[in-house]
């Protein structure tokens, strides 16, 4: 018999979790989302605390991780979390989630030159997380809600207070990138965890999940076993 224990209630209704220890598998299980064909040139390297292959590095140019399933899809309300960190000023998307078609996907954009970081609706408003707040080579979070009630689309920037606008986002499944868009824009730097509920966490569930993840990495389960 096998048990699994939230470790805190912050994950509750996590629905995918990307750690990038090792590999670039979902590590709670239930969306499966995992790598097409290796890590598509991202480099396994080590994370914002120096533990060993439990980040993967983009070149700018051809990186990215493909992920099978889509984490975020529909109209319903979500989070995504992710660690990031630029190592050229001028950068790019470090994901791309839906479909090209009207409030059919969701990307980012992070500029280590301005120190802007937001997220871009295809078709629809882009939400500033920060404006100039980033810093070219460090570490930030970035965490994106989607709130279906009232198509509210929030985006914070460590714990700072969001950026906020709205959308009726529809999200598709056939983009699933994380690196890039898949095309035209690659990211250029290292990526963290990435994390996703089928909920909306409130700023001070962020500023939460903040503090406890900007020294280490925390894992939102602990599996065990037993007869």
């Amino acid at each position: 018999m096998t048990w699994q224990v939230k470790k805190y209630s912050i994950f509750d209704d996590c629905v995918a979790y990307y750690d990038f220890s090792k590999n670039a598998l979902d590590v709670i299980g239930e969306n499966n989302g995992t790598v097409d064909g290796g890590a598509m040139g991202a480099t396994i390297t080590n994370d914002r605390f120096n533990k060993v292959n439990c980040c993967y590095s983009f070149d700018g140019i051809n990186d990215r991780i493909y992920l099978e399933s889509n984490p975020i899809v529909g109209d319903g309300s979500f989070t995504f979390s992710l660690w990031f960190k630029t190592i050229n000023a001028f950068n790019g998307i470090s994901f791309w989630f839906g479909d090209y078609s009207t409030n059919a996907g969701i990307a980012n954009n992070i500029n280590g030159s301005t120190g802007q970081v937001d997220v871009r609706v295809y078709d629809g408003p882009t939400i500033v997380a920060t404006s100039t707040g980033y810093t070219d080579g460090t570490w930030g979070m970035l965490t994106i809600t989607y709130d279906e009630s009232d198509d509210t689309i929030k985006a914070y920037f460590n714990d700072g207070s969001p950026g906020s606008g709205t959308s009726a986002l529809n999200l598709g499944s056939d983009y699933k990138f994380i690196g890039g868009d898949g095309s035209t824009s690659w990211f250029n730097g290292s990526l963290g965890e990435h994390i996703f509920w089928n909920r909306v966490l409130s700023a001070d569930e962020v500023k939460q999940l903040y503090y406890l993840t900007k020294n280490k990495v925390i894992h939102p389960i602990v599996r065990g076993g037993g007869e």
